[in-house]
């Protein structure tokens, strides 16, 4: 008996229930090189208070896609907070950040003709 192929999960369609911080802090995550960013460093690329990224984050790790958390802490630092990692069981890094990068583009494109 063939085992059934599991399907990737449809991205848009699940980001699409996302407000456009949580796509903008995926992006960026993906977009750093291993896919793992620290407290710190992400509010500043985002330019969110820590309390701001931290909701952001928390309802990320909540986030499940087939069974599994969309992000993960994986340690403290002591001077950069929480660090954070893509889960690489949902997709890869780089599916991830063309994904948020399309998105971004439409949301940019939308914005300008209001």
């Amino acid at each position: 008996m063939k085992a059934k192929k599991q399907e990737k999960p449809d991205f848009y369609k699940i980001f699409s229930k996302f407000t456009t911080d949580k796509i903008e802090a995926i992006n960026v995550m993906a977009g750093i090189g291993c896919g793992t960013g620290s407290s710190v460093d992400l509010g500043e690329q985002l330019k969110k208070s820590s309390t701001a990224l931290g909701g952001t984050l928390s309802s990320l790790t909540r986030t499940k896609i087939e069974g599994e958390p969309l992000i993960f802490p994986i340690a403290k630092d002591p001077e950069k907070g929480t660090i954070w990692k893509l889960n690489p069981k949902i997709a890869s890094k780089e599916e991830l950040k063309e994904t948020t990068d399309n998105i971004l583009s439409e949301v940019k494109k939308w914005e300008k003709s209001q």
